[in-house]
């Protein structure tokens, strides 16, 4: 009974793609995380191939299989035909075959009729509608029919206005976003393809256990040298586990390339049979420099409608006709099992993408992949490459064959010392964040704000965190101050509001006075203890809260996420605060809530001004804090002391001045620029209203600052 109760309480989602579930990994991952935040996941698609183990073995992932339609030989009447069929059965699907449903997710494309189907039934059934974008229907059709064909344009029109019934949209690269945004879609943010949790560097003796594995299968990756020789306990061609246990690199080892493709004409693999011709010009040439490059064993994985052509063009090519035992070009296709992938792309020593976008805005997940095993990529140039593939950090971009060869005998020199350029990259590897990390700061939240069931209240409450989280996943590669500031002067506010010990409130309430400026006005050794006392007071308090020993963040109030981001922001003040005394001693007038603004504008281009302006706002801020800090500490001094007042006075005038100044044009600013272009937030006197709690007539700069900086109380004193 309690199991069933359980059940009745997840919320459902139903995931379409309109292919082959088990060739559409993205959706795979999707499947994989909303079942691990509770949801009941119905993965809709076509049978083909096998879907990942931990999707068919998890109880809260169904998989609802589409029937196939029967191709009819003549095209227009084969069109029409399975668009109806598609329409009627995955609509059937939806309405009738699924219980319940919280929300509909499609893969885009493929996009018709998927995209109409997926709107209706979400309108019947009253639940969520959500595009994830991985390239256009119509630009997909475009390569196929050419961009002035009226079915082309049919499906461009439709394909827009569909979208723009969305609830919201994710797509793969910030070009496709801002495409997407110009075309009236709303509500998109960026969601890159990330590596998946078995996408990860394996040590030396995994790698030649699996290698040891495949050269039972596969000949080509058999050493039938060294082992008749008896060199090593075992080998095959690439590693060896020699006498005394030891596992080792041979240096006579070829080169392993590896490429993955769906065998479709948007991989031009002539440029690679041309770039194999190339190079093996040079290896085979007695008189060339190049003659000590490696051998290569190129491995192509996937399966699709231009294998075999390839297979054939592969025979014609010289390097296929001249090699020989000592230096050879060989090429492999093979089709892996989902957990072998992985394995061998971490074997590899280069990868190699020839996927060119039909559109130019989309991005190939084979890179994110490789990159994930930290493997280098020369990839062909296109559109938005540069948002993933950094010439000459992680990889290389070719235009043609010609560039192609030239990279890889630079990255190929000294392989045989394994002293070559690709080891530089690979020790160089920046660890790509993985797909559970990603999805959990840019996924989830929009997820939890649309899953709300229209409750205004609980809506608003996460937006507030989604802003949040979303700073949070920010902290690392902005300014650690700021950074800090905003996300804990937030939380330790709200957690003190919530609190219920009133002896911590007490104790929390006073504002410690540590500051180089502070303790020269005073050197008594009392005041010295005291703010230390204080400030100790204030850590104590930290530290409780991260541990959830506050009564008041230990109810049911709030799901595990925001508990978890509560705890991540609050480890990160007690850290911040460690190194940063003086900036913790703010004043609790929600100082920091300003800065949440800032930031998040300054996120969007710190290249620009915006970087130099939120600088600017943040030393404002510092100066305008500590004059009026100074200024309450003169007044609590003798009389004589207070002749000081006055200039304390004018300095801190001069400073209100330059800050009202600097957000006044702050406000301008971020109301002409689309801030909604990288975090897919709209910042505009209704979102203002709502974080400061302010009424939307009356959000102006002066507004903030005299509830957020206490201009009122403070200017009392001396008008």
């Amino acid at each position: 009974m309690a199991s069933f109760e359980m059940e009745k309480a997840k919320k459902h989602v139903a995931l379409v793609v309109l292919g082959d579930i088990g060739r559409s990994p993205r959706m795979e991952y999707h499947s994989l995380s909303f079942a691990k935040h509770n949801f009941h996941v119905n993965l809709v698609g076509y049978a083909g191939s096998l879907v990942m183990n931990e999707i068919s073995s998890n109880p809260s992932i169904t998989i609802c299989t589409l029937f196939k339609t029967v191709n009819i030989q003549f095209n227009a009447i084969n069109l029409i035909v399975k668009f109806f069929w598609q329409f009627f059965t995955l609509l059937y699907c939806l309405l009738f075959q699924i219980p319940k449903i919280d929300l509909i997710m499609v893969q885009n494309p493929p996009g018709l009729p998927a995209l109409l189907v997926c709107m209706l039934a979400a309108k019947l059934r009253r639940c969520r509608f959500v595009i994830d974008w991985h390239n256009y229907t119509w630009s997909m059709l475009g390569y196929k029919w050419g961009n002035e064909s009226e079915v082309v344009r049919f499906a461009l029109w439709m394909e827009y206005a569909i979208a723009s019934q969305a609830d919201a949209s994710f797509c793969v690269t910030n070009k496709m976003r801002a495409s997407l945004m110009k075309r009236g879609v709303r509500n998109v943010f960026t969601f890159y393809d990330t590596p998946y949790e078995m996408f990860t560097p394996i040590s030396l003796a995994k790698q030649h256990e699996f290698l040891m594995k495949i050269a039972m299968q596969e000949t080509k990756f058999t050493d039938v040298e060294n082992t008749k020789e008896n060199k090593y306990a075992e080998a095959n061609r690439f590693t060896a586990l020699t006498h005394d246990n030891r596992y080792v690199k041979l240096s006579d080892r070829p080169c392993l390339l590896i490429s993955s493709t769906s065998w479709t004409p948007d991989e031009n693999f002539t440029i690679l049979l041309d770039a194999l011709d190339i190079y093996w010009s040079s290896i085979s040439n007695e008189d060339s420099p190049d003659v000590e490059l490696p051998s290569i064993l190129m491995v192509i994985t996937g399966n699709g409608p231009l294998k075999e052509q390839f297979k054939v063009e592969v025979t014609r090519r010289k390097f296929f006709k001249e090699s020989s035992a000592k230096k050879n070009i060989e090429i492999l296709t093979m089709w892996l099992k989902a957990e072998d992938y992985p394995k061998l792309l971490a074997c590899a020593d280069l990868g190699i993408s020839l996927h060119v976008s039909t559109s130019g805005e989309d991005l190939p997940m084979k890179i994110v992949d490789m990159f994930g095993c930290h493997l280098p990529v020369l990839a062909k140039k296109f559109g938005s490459i540069g948002e993933l593939v950094h010439d000459g950090e992680n990889g290389h971009v070719f235009n043609n064959a010609v560039e192609l060869a030239d990279q890889l005998k630079m990255m190929l020199r000294g392989f045989a010392e394994d002293k070559c350029l690709i080891k530089t990259i690979k020790e160089k590897f920046n660890q790509l964040d993985d797909w559970d990390k990603t999805w959990e700061t840019t996924v989830w939240p929009e997820v939890l704000s649309l899953s709300m069931s229209g409750k205004k209240g609980e809506q608003q409450k996460h937006r507030k965190y989604s802003l949040l989280t979303k700073i949070l996943s920010k902290r690392e590669s902005q300014d650690q101050i700021i950074c800090d500031a905003c996300t804990g002067g937030h939380f330790i506010k709200k957690l003190y509001e919530n609190a219920d010990d009133s002896e911590t409130r007490d104790s929390f309430s006073e504002e410690p006075k540590i500051d180089d400026r502070t303790t020269h006005k005073d050197s008594s050794s009392t005041l010295d203890t005291k703010a230390t006392e204080e400030c100790q007071t204030k850590r104590n308090f930290v530290r409780k809260l991260s541990y959830g020993n506050i009564k008041g963040d230990t109810t049911d109030s709030y799901d595990n996420s925001e508990k978890n981001t509560k705890i991540d922001l609050l480890r990160l003040v007690q850290k911040f605060q460690s190194r940063n005394p003086v900036l913790f001693s703010i004043p609790k007038e929600k100082v920091y809530e300003l800065s949440c603004i800032i930031f998040l504008e300054a996120e969007n281009d710190m290249k620009t001004m915006k970087q130099i302006r939120i600088k600017q706002i943040a030393l404002a801020t510092a100066h305008f804090k500590q004059a009026t800090e100074d200024l309450s500490f003169s007044s609590e001094k003798e009389p004589e002391s207070r002749e000081k007042l006055k200039l304390d006075n004018e300095e801190i005038m001069t400073h209100f001045t330059n800050l009202k100044n600097l957000i006044s044009a702050f406000s301008t600013e971020h109301r002409n620029y689309d801030m909604s272009q990288k975090l897919g937030l709209v910042v505009d006197d209704a979102s203002l209203a709502d974080l400061f709690d302010l009424n939307e007539a009356t959000v102006t700069p002066e507004a903030i600052l005299a509830k957020y900086l206490g201009e009122k109380q403070i200017f009392r004193k001396f008008h």
